[in-house]
């Protein structure tokens, strides 16, 4: 899996592609999102640009069905500037419970061999 993250002063876009049986690159979802909270390519509004930032890799974790951690948290470190302890700590809560939340929807739907 390769997994990407562009964040501008317009648009948040990520992209997760994978490795085909012939070894080129497939495309396995992709998200975009318009930029909130940047300005010159910095940042000017926290919360905008955090939610622009979570949105975007929702959405992309929502579509290819991954958590996505190995995005989230370089951009809560590098671009939002978040203390990494808090970060990791931040990137764990989120794993968990969207593993939590994915697992009760297999179970809902009866997906899960006990």
């Amino acid at each position: 899996m390769i997994a990407a993250l562009d964040i501008g002063t317009t648009k948040v876009a990520c992209l997760v592609a994978h490795r085909d049986a012939e070894g080129t690159l497939a495309v396995a979802g992709s998200g975009q999102e318009v930029a909130a909270g940047m300005h010159a390519g910095r940042v000017v509004d926290m919360v905008a640009a955090e939610g622009a930032i979570g949105l975007s890799v929702g959405l992309l974790g929502g579509a290819v069905g991954l958590i996505l951690g190995s995005i989230r948290l370089p951009a809560m470190v590098r671009v939002l500037r978040v203390d990494p302890r808090l970060a990791a700590g931040s990137n764990l809560f989120i794993g968990m419970i969207m593993g939590a939340l994915g697992w009760v929807g297999h179970v809902a739907q009866g997906k899960v061999d006990f």
